[in-house]
């Protein structure tokens, strides 16, 4: 007995909706119970290792974050290929 193709995808969308619906009701949730209005001053400063804030934060860019991390495997690479055709070469 054959099946239509939507029928045998059926467990797929489910499955997608679930994982779209999941998120967005999680948040949902935590909007509609959470307690929003109790924020005092001292709950929203920084918290520096216990010590009161002094002065400024440094803010640094997205962009630096973004270099270091793309840096990490570039500079590794050489590394890592050169060890994997290592243990390829036959003696």
């Amino acid at each position: 007995m054959e099946q239509s193709q939507f029928a045998q995808y059926l467990a797929v969308l489910m499955l997608l909706g679930v994982a779209i619906a999941a998120p967005f009701g999680m948040i949902l949730v935590s909007t509609l119970v959470g307690k929003r209005g109790k924020r005092s001053q001292t709950k929203d400063t920084a918290y520096e290792c216990g010590m009161i804030p002094v002065g400024e934060a440094i803010r640094e860019s997205v962009k630096f974050h973004l270099v270091a991390m793309l840096f990490h495997p570039v500079r590794h690479r050489g590394r890592l290929l050169y060890r994997g055709r290592s243990f390829t070469k036959r003696c």
